[in-house]
């Protein structure tokens, strides 16, 4: 399959209605064409003027920015169930974390002398400034995610697209809200005496965090439920 890309940036060909298109930023929903279809398309269907400004991109090449049988599995795999740990679907969101930065701290191991504890006090407080920054980021993205399924008319392909970006943005804002939560502790507890009895506690909470139906209780059961 190929789709049509934009010379001057990272942008791609999505085909609207009464013939118009429109450049949009994300490869998944850019529309695809068979192969030698895209040529013809730039042909006659873009003015002279704007013919060159594009070309024809083939999805081998963006493999990392499409949906994949691979990703297909893995969400299959896991499917949300009754009680399932919200961090046994992280790997879902490899891709997606590219881009925010994460401070690895082992907290059953470290130890901070005491005239370090200013400094690495401080670096924590900056990371969680930094974190309460990509968490606006990523609500900005799901808003954005919402309102286009709210106002838009689309394929089954392009809403299983779409569906799967929203898990992707969900699992990395809970990704955020957790390393939020554990430095937040940290700020409070670890000091002056190296306690991270709170912060292990916290870090073995959120990988067996179950969620609580409100409403719709038949979407969390699984076959043999009943």
């Amino acid at each position: 399959m190929e789709v049509i890309k934009y010379k001057n940036d990272v942008s791609f060909l999505q085909k609207m209605s009464g013939g118009k298109f429109t450049r949009i930023k994300n490869v998944q929903f850019a529309t695809q064409f068979e192969v030698g279809e895209a040529q013809k398309f730039i042909n006659n269907a873009i003015s002279k003027k704007e013919r060159n400004s594009w070309e024809v991109y083939d999805l081998d090449s963006a493999k990392k920015d499409i949906i994949t049988s691979k990703d297909i599995e893995q969400l299959e795999r896991s499917k949300i169930k009754k009680g399932i740990s919200l961090n046994a679907l992280y790997e879902i969101a490899e891709e997606t974390l590219k881009g925010y930065n994460f401070i690895d701290i082992d907290w059953e191991t470290i130890v901070v002398e005491p005239k370090q504890q200013s400094t690495f006090k401080s670096k924590l407080s900056t990371y969680l400034t930094e974190l309460k920054g990509m968490l606006v980021k990523v609500q900005g993205a799901l808003t954005d995610i919402n309102h286009y399924i709210e106002t838009g008319k689309f394929s089954a392909s392009t809403g299983y697209k779409l569906c799967n970006l929203q898990q992707q943005k969900l699992l990395l804002r809970r990704k955020i809200k957790n390393e939020i939560t554990i430095i937040e502790i940290a700020l409070r507890d670890f000091f002056p005496k190296n306690n991270t009895r709170f912060i292990l506690r916290c870090i073995e909470s959120q990988k067996t965090r179950k969620y609580e139906p409100r409403t719709l209780r038949e979407l969390f059961e699984t076959e043999g439920d009943n």
